[in-house]
Formats: structure tokens, sequence, C-alpha cells
């Protein structure tokens, strides 16, 4: 659900933050749900202006549960710039929680009042570094990853993560029920949030991978420039032994040769992972998508 469009960034609001806002305002929560949405906004600005700061494309912002979903376009194509952006959310609660503690330590008999304050930018800020994809955590560590693998498995780990820690935070709700007497919807809600967005970012991995190395391949056959990186690799090489040395940020060249380093044969990185998960129909249709799309703006 679309909210609002400042400065050209649409603010989008997933279903379960409105749901949270009804129970917040059912059970008379309201200066809670007031808290909550402003520490969002700010928890996303930092990450909108991190990514400006970093002269990238702030896209759209869709906020959710403890957290929000920040869409920069071209920040997965540099694994540092993404883990910058990704951890300025988080520093900016850290802060407010610092602040907030400067003045309750300043002016005691404030405390009562920044308490919650405190807790809720704490809260906002652990619950965002959990190492699960698509939460802050789970972006630093799909950056770290991707030094490793490339892209499709990189995400997968960190979405796989983002399940156990869905499943997790929704389990911690039956302890605090026995001690508390009481349901934590916060954390049930909190819990199904995170599932649901690692599995969605599951499925889409191999997606989201065939659209990054399609926006570069029309890049290059629109005749701008692409950055390109060739391997070099003997006769006999699996795919899946290839698919491990494609790093974000370029088009990689493969250049098969024998026993002597003759030459024998070269393929392009697509046309490796077409082999590899038979892929070409979807990244024709998305091509054609692309096109249109351009076309019509």
């Amino acid at each position: 659900m679309t909210l609002c469009v400042i400065g050209g960034v649409r603010i989008r609001a997933r279903p379960s933050v409105l749901l949270l806002g009804g129970l917040c305002l059912l059970f008379g929560e309201a200066e809670g749900l007031l808290l909550a949405a402003a520490l969002l906004c700010a928890h996303e600005a930092a990450h909108g202006l991190a990514a400006r700061a970093l002269g990238l494309q702030l896209l759209e912002i869709e906020l959710a549960p403890f957290g929000g979903v920040a869409q920069i376009a071209g920040v997965e194509q540099a694994p540092v710039r993404e883990a910058l952006v990704a951890a300025a959310g988080p520093l900016c609660n850290l802060c407010l929680a610092a602040l907030g503690g400067l003045f309750a330590y300043c002016l005691p008999e404030s405390t009562p009042y920044l308490a919650g304050f405190i807790a809720a930018n704490l809260i906002l800020c652990l619950f965002n570094l959990l190492p699960a994809y698509p939460l802050d955590g789970g972006r630093l560590l799909r950056a770290l990853l991707l030094a490793f693998c490339e892209f499709q498995t990189a995400s997968r780990v960190a979405a796989g993560l983002g399940l156990l820690c869905g499943l997790g935070v929704m389990a911690l709700s039956a302890p605090v029920y026995l001690a508390s007497g009481k349901w934590n919807l916060s954390l049930v809600l909190g819990g199904l949030t995170l599932f649901l967005a690692a599995l969605r970012e599951m499925r889409s991995a191999r997606l989201d991978a065939a659209r990054r190395l399609l926006k570069m391949r029309i890049r290059l056959e629109e005749g701008r420039p692409v950055p390109l990186r060739t391997l070099i690799v003997p006769e006999g090489t699996r795919p899946e032994v290839l698919l491990r040395h494609f790093k974000p940020g370029a088009i990689y060249r493969v250049l098969v040769v024998d026993e002597k380093l003759r030459a024998r044969r070269e393929s392009w990185q697509w046309e490796i992972q077409d082999e590899l998960f038979g892929e070409k129909r979807a990244l024709q249709g998305e091509e054609l998508r692309l096109q249109h799309g351009s076309m019509g703006r």
C-alpha cells in the first residue's frame, strides 16, 4: 500500500504494518504506534541518506514491522556500498538510543519518559542486525559472502538464515508466554513477517541474479561501458565451478584452454548460466519486459 511520495521516493507499507497498527490502536497503544512509526522512518531515512552520499539512487521505501526495505538502484553491484547502506539504519537507531541515554543522564527526571524511546531503538537496532536476509544484518552477511561466492548462492544462504531467524523469533514468544501469561504479538508478527520475507527472497534469488545479469547485458548491447572480466579455465571445468567465480559488478567471459594453454572456445556468463539453470526463456521474457518498460518511460 502506497502511503505517500516524498522527493520522488515512494513510501509503501506492508499489510502487516497496518495490522500491527490496528492492534496497537485497539489495545490503546497509540503512543507506541507513533513512536514505532517515527523510528522506522528515521531508520529508513538513514538508509536513503547513506545511499545518496555514496552516489546511489533511492527508489522506494517499504515499511515493515521492526524495519523496512529500501530499494536502491545498483547497490547490489558493489558489496562494500551495500554493506555501508545496510549498516546506516541500525547505526541510526543506536545513535538515537545513545542520545536518549545522554539526555536521561543529564536530566534524571526525564528517565521514565525516555526509557521506552531508548528500548525501542535498541530493539529495532538489534533485530535488524540479525544475520537474516532481507534484514540489514542479512544484507551485511550477503555482502560478506559475495567475496567468496556468486550472487545467487549468497542470497540463498542469507535468506535461509532469515527463515531460521523468523522461526526462532516466533518460537521465542512461547517462553515469554510461560513467563508472563500473555502472548507477545510483536514477536509473533515480527517473526512471521521475517519468515515470509525471507521465503520470498529465497524463491526470487535466481530471478534476481538473472535480472542483474540481464541489465548489464542490455547496457552492453546499447553501447554503454560495462566492466568485463575474463576467466581462463582448463577443458572439462564444470559450470558449477565457474559459477562460484562470478562476482557482482561485471560481466564474465570464460576462455577454455587445453593442456598446452591454447584457446579452444569462449563463452559468456549468461550462456553458462543458461546451461546450468535452463533460464534462457525467462531471461528473454525479462529482457522484453525491461525493454517495453524503458520504451514506455
